[in-house]
């Protein structure tokens, strides 16, 4: 068997066939190998929105309700419902991925979906806080198998579905003993994998920066001109902010026209013809 011209971090997969010297029986035993150190792959893939293709399906995080967060609020992803989910998951903005963990029953968690090129000795989910402190071990689990591709459903499994990899914002509090609901901010999710092969890379982090935000956006007023008979307005957020794909309302006589929270990042609207079109 020749393996002369294969390259470092390569699998080396195939065959070994042996016959008896009397040619009465025939074994044919399958092997799979790995050049090199198998720690040197990223054994989490990358994440949706990188802008190289991930290896499987890409990372991403939704809300209980399966809507992608990092793309915008519920109400306005259903805009984009005429997208797959492939492409939905790709929308996402990082540094935007948020929850509010209010318990209005939306939007109290947040759902991750990685996806796993190994079978993994230990899979870890750590919250940190802005200072880079571990406050929380959400999940530690063991004997994680890899994602795979299913053609005849064409669906790709995520190894983190599982709802013990689901955060709901809250926090241990040493004071008062109780799991209580972490204050609005920034905070880092964290997966720490440990792999089955040792070598320089046995454990792998992936960090995902999250935002708890249960603050609402905020209409800083709305004027009327009778000249031209139009409605313009002011807004701002004090939490994640906006996205590209977040859109407002307005309501007016029954009749409803939307706009982009953050069009031109000038946090106001003026829609002057769909508004003078109404009154």
């Amino acid at each position: 068997m020749n393996l002369n011209n294969i390259k470092k971090n390569q699998i080396v997969e195939g065959y070994l066939h042996f016959s008896d010297s009397n040619q009465q029986a025939d074994l044919v035993v399958p092997y799979l190998g790995y050049y090199e150190d198998m720690t040197n792959e990223d054994v989490l893939d990358r994440d949706a929105n990188d802008k190289e293709d991930p290896d499987i399906a890409g990372n991403y995080f939704t809300n209980e309700d399966g809507y992608v967060r990092g793309g915008a609020d519920e109400y306005s992803m259903d805009q984009l419902s005429d997208e797959n989910q492939q492409q939905v998951t790709k929308l996402y903005e990082s540094g935007r991925v948020a929850f509010s963990p209010n318990y209005d029953s939306t939007s109290d968690i947040v759902k991750p979906f990685a996806f796993l090129k190994q079978n993994i000795k230990d899979l870890k989910v750590e919250i940190l806080n802005d200072k880079g402190e571990v406050i929380r071990i959400v999940a530690d689990a063991h004997d994680v198998a890899k994602s795979f591709h299913s053609d005849e459903d064409n669906e790709t499994s995520s190894s983190t579905k599982d709802e013990k990899y689901e955060w709901d914002g809250k926090i241990y509090n040493k004071k008062t003993g109780e799991m209580e609901v972490a204050p609005d901010g920034q905070y880092t999710y964290r997966f720490v994998a440990t792999l089955y092969n040792k070598g320089e890379h046995q454990v792998q982090t992936h960090d995902t920066p999250i935002i708890i935000d249960t603050t609402k956006p905020v209409i800083d007023k709305i004027a009327y001109n009778k000249q031209t008979n139009t409605i313009s307005g002011t807004y701002h957020d004090t939490g994640a902010g906006f996205t590209d794909y977040s859109y407002g309302t307005v309501t007016i006589n029954d009749k409803t026209f939307g706009f982009k929270l953050n069009d031109g990042n000038q946090n106001n609207f003026d829609n002057s013809d769909k508004i003078r079109a109404i009154l």
